[in-house]
Protein backbone atom coordinates (compact mmCIF):
# COMPACT_ATOMS: atom_id res chain seq x y z
CA UNK A 1 0.00 0.00 0.00
CA UNK A 2 2.69 2.50 1.01
CA UNK A 3 4.35 1.51 -2.56
CA UNK A 4 1.37 2.63 -4.24
CA UNK A 5 0.60 6.03 -2.27
CA UNK A 6 4.44 6.79 -2.87
CA UNK A 7 3.71 6.29 -6.96
CA UNK A 8 0.60 8.28 -6.89
CA UNK A 9 2.66 11.44 -4.97
CA UNK A 10 5.51 10.88 -7.29
CA UNK A 11 3.15 11.02 -10.14
CA UNK A 12 1.53 14.26 -8.63
CA UNK A 13 4.89 16.08 -8.38
CA UNK A 14 5.81 14.90 -11.73
CA UNK A 15 2.40 16.54 -13.13
CA UNK A 16 3.03 19.59 -10.85
CA UNK A 17 6.76 19.97 -12.55
CA UNK A 18 5.29 19.40 -15.70
CA UNK A 19 2.65 22.18 -15.12
CA UNK A 20 5.10 24.30 -13.55
CA UNK A 21 7.65 24.13 -16.33
CA UNK A 22 5.41 24.66 -18.74
CA UNK A 23 4.36 28.08 -16.73
CA UNK A 24 7.67 28.90 -16.88
CA UNK A 25 7.98 28.34 -20.39
CA UNK A 26 4.36 30.39 -21.06
CA UNK A 27 6.55 33.37 -18.80
CA UNK A 28 9.49 33.30 -20.82
CA UNK A 29 7.62 32.87 -24.12
CA UNK A 30 5.53 35.90 -22.83
CA UNK A 31 9.23 37.64 -21.52
CA UNK A 32 10.23 37.07 -25.19
CA UNK A 33 7.27 38.60 -26.74
CA UNK A 34 7.56 41.93 -24.99
CA UNK A 35 11.19 42.45 -25.45
CA UNK A 36 10.12 42.21 -29.11
CA UNK A 37 7.03 44.57 -29.11
CA UNK A 38 9.31 46.94 -26.48
CA UNK A 39 12.22 46.42 -29.31
CA UNK A 40 9.89 47.31 -32.17
CA UNK A 41 8.59 50.47 -30.17
CA UNK A 42 12.01 51.72 -29.53
CA UNK A 43 12.73 51.40 -32.97
CA UNK A 44 10.05 53.24 -34.19
CA UNK A 45 10.99 56.22 -31.76
CA UNK A 46 14.57 56.22 -33.30
CA UNK A 47 13.34 56.12 -36.39
CA UNK A 48 11.15 58.98 -35.80
CA UNK A 49 13.60 60.66 -33.97
CA UNK A 50 16.28 60.46 -36.63
CA UNK A 51 14.17 61.67 -39.21
CA UNK A 52 13.15 64.56 -37.42
CA UNK A 53 17.07 65.49 -37.03
CA UNK A 54 17.10 64.77 -40.82
CA UNK A 55 14.40 66.89 -41.82
CA UNK A 56 16.27 69.58 -39.47
CA UNK A 57 19.52 69.17 -41.16
CA UNK A 58 17.70 69.25 -44.81
CA UNK A 59 16.07 72.60 -44.01
CA UNK A 60 19.60 73.48 -42.32
CA UNK A 61 21.43 73.39 -45.80
CA UNK A 62 18.67 74.78 -47.79
CA UNK A 63 19.02 77.86 -45.37
CA UNK A 64 22.85 77.92 -45.97
CA UNK A 65 22.46 77.48 -49.17
CA UNK A 66 20.15 80.74 -49.70
CA UNK A 67 22.80 82.29 -47.40
CA UNK A 68 25.25 81.28 -49.75
CA UNK A 69 23.84 82.30 -53.10
CA UNK A 70 22.56 85.70 -51.49
CA UNK A 71 26.57 86.23 -50.43
CA UNK A 72 27.61 85.80 -53.79
CA UNK A 73 25.18 87.34 -55.32
CA UNK A 74 26.36 90.39 -52.94
CA UNK A 75 29.77 89.90 -54.26
CA UNK A 76 29.37 89.88 -57.74
CA UNK A 77 27.12 93.46 -57.00
CA UNK A 78 30.37 94.79 -55.73
CA UNK A 79 32.45 93.61 -57.98
CA UNK A 80 30.44 94.73 -61.07
CA UNK A 81 29.64 98.40 -58.92
CA UNK A 82 33.50 98.63 -58.29
CA UNK A 83 35.78 96.92 -60.07
CA UNK A 84 38.92 98.89 -59.61
CA UNK A 85 38.85 98.37 -55.88
CA UNK A 86 37.74 94.87 -56.36
CA UNK A 87 41.48 94.84 -58.99
CA UNK A 88 43.35 96.37 -56.28
CA UNK A 89 42.54 94.55 -53.55
CA UNK A 90 43.13 91.12 -55.39
CA UNK A 91 46.28 92.52 -56.58
CA UNK A 92 47.33 93.66 -52.78
CA UNK A 93 46.16 90.30 -51.34
CA UNK A 94 47.74 88.27 -54.41
CA UNK A 95 51.17 90.54 -53.26
CA UNK A 96 51.07 89.64 -49.73
CA UNK A 97 50.37 85.99 -49.99
CA UNK A 98 53.44 85.63 -51.91
CA UNK A 99 55.69 87.47 -49.51
CA UNK A 100 54.38 85.27 -46.83
CA UNK A 101 54.59 82.04 -49.00
CA UNK A 102 58.17 83.02 -50.14
CA UNK A 103 59.54 83.80 -46.61
CA UNK A 104 58.26 80.36 -45.60
CA UNK A 105 60.26 78.40 -48.52
CA UNK A 106 63.26 80.41 -47.71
Amino acid sequence: MRHAFATRETSEIRDAMTRVRQGLNGIAHGIVELGKVEAQEAREKLEEELGKEVETLKDMLKTGTRETQKLIGEARRQIEEHPVITMTAAFGIGLIAGKLLHKKSA
